[in-house]
């Protein structure tokens, strides 16, 4: 079947798509606009692969997108992929690991929190815990996490310098990459979170463990913070 037709085909059956059929995807995606050469890239920090898995995750693989309008081709994906790269150029994507700034200011605020219930505790307050409580909860969210999913928060999500997922899959010889990411809840809009989040591992814990609501508040961005800051303590 030529290129396009497949990309259709597949593309107008994401809802019941297998991982398998999703990993068929990726490739043809990946292969089509691995091709292409956005002028906009060079203005631009990562890298065009970069660019093109968070596209993939963001644009094709998340199910609040499926009903967006399939391309007919690839010249007409490589324009979607274009005017998704002029969104990051406007500033509309950031990383996870954009909320975790300053490693040792999370530290001075736990070591100022004092108790579990004080005023310090700021962001928590209301919800009757502190940062202490919240970095236990991240621990032990962590532990129960598998290997893969504490790879991916502490080489990609929440790294000072982070290595892309297909490297890290190439690496590390991992399958249907993207197809955990989703799953593990990595999301590129800070503060942002797409229809279905909340069953996504990390939303599961923001919404069931600590009792947040989900969307650009500063618990949910403090509690970010402190995952990732222990991520890479418990990586170390």
């Amino acid at each position: 079947m030529p290129a396009d037709k497949r990309l259709k085909h597949l593309w107008g059956k994401r809802d019941d798509l297998t991982e398998a059929g999703w990993a068929d995807l990726y490739q043809l995606i990946f292969g089509m606009l691995k091709r292409s050469n956005p002028s906009i890239l060079r203005s631009l920090p990562e890298s065009k692969e970069h660019y093109i898995q968070d596209f993939f995750l963001i644009k094709v693989f998340e199910p609040a997108k499926h009903n967006s309008s399939c391309p007919r081709g690839g010249n007409e994906l490589c324009s979607y992929f274009n005017n998704y790269l002029i969104d990051v150029y406007r500033g509309a994507d950031l990383r996870i690991t954009d909320l975790v700034e300053n490693h040792d200011e999370i530290g001075y605020l736990c070591a100022e929190a004092g108790n579990d219930q004080t005023p310090a505790d700021g962001e928590f307050f209301e919800y009757g815990f502190g940062y202490r409580e919240v970095h236990q909860r991240a621990r032990a969210f962590l532990d129960q996490m598998d290997d893969i999913g504490r790879v991916y928060l502490a080489l990609h999500a929440c790294a000072d310098a982070p290595e892309p997922l297909y490297r890290l899959a190439e690496r590390l010889r991992i399958p249907s990459y993207h197809y955990r990411a989703h799953q593990l809840g990595i999301t590129r809009r800070k503060g942002e979170f797409g229809k279905g989040y909340e069953v996504t591992q990390i939303g599961k814990w923001l919404v069931r463990e600590l009792g947040l609501e989900l969307g650009p508040n500063s618990a949910v961005l403090a509690a970010l913070k402190i995952l990732c800051f222990e991520s890479l303590q418990q990586y170390q």
